[in-house]
């Protein structure tokens, strides 16, 4: 089941190798990383340095895979290796008051802070930018009766904004 084998300074296992719950296979000459099972879930942990997965198969990627909710298995997470990005399948949440940061020195921000959603750019000018032909950008809000209704379009087909129906542009500070 086991081989040492002095010549290429290994050993080897040729079955399963099966550690009881709370026993650790340990690593490194002071155990610095520990990979166990203690019972009611499993633990990987790094005391030392950087923890760090590598993937070294050519365009290849590193997947993370879960529980779907429904007792079957699904892939929540990608780093693909062919393409260059990460791609998530599931929804990604962040939670109130946590910034979703961009830019190398976070330069554009957005949060939800459990009341109100904030975007802030801290660098250059910020662009909104439609990119689609002869599509809008489409400003909606509260219909104040719990709907949403459209009250400004930037249309996109004919170059015009349009402000709808039994709307009004206020200006200034007393809607003068």
């Amino acid at each position: 089941y086991l081989q040492i084998d002095g010549g290429s300074t290994r050993t080897r296992a040729f079955k399963d190798i099966n550690f009881d719950d709370d026993i650790k296979a340990t690593f490194g000459a002071g155990s610095d990383l520990k990979i166990y099972h203690y019972g009611t879930g499993s633990m990987i942990e790094n005391e030392t340095g950087p923890l760090q997965i590598k993937q070294d198969a050519n365009d290849e990627d590193i997947q993370f895979f879960a529980d779907d909710g429904s007792g079957g298995m699904t892939e929540y997470f990608r780093l693909d290796g062919d393409v260059g990005y990460m791609i998530a399948s599931k929804a990604i949440r962040a939670l109130d008051s946590v910034n979703l940061q961009l830019g190398a020195s976070a330069d554009f921000t957005m949060q939800h802070n459990g009341t109100n959603t904030i975007l802030q750019n801290f660098t250059g000018d910020l662009e909104i930018i439609q990119g689609a032909d002869d599509k809008d950008i489409i400003f909606k809000c509260d219909d104040q009766s719990g709907g949403l209704t459209t009250y400004l379009t930037l249309d996109g087909s004919n170059g015009y904004i349009r402000l709808e129906d039994d709307r009004r542009l206020t200006i200034g500070s007393g809607n003068d």
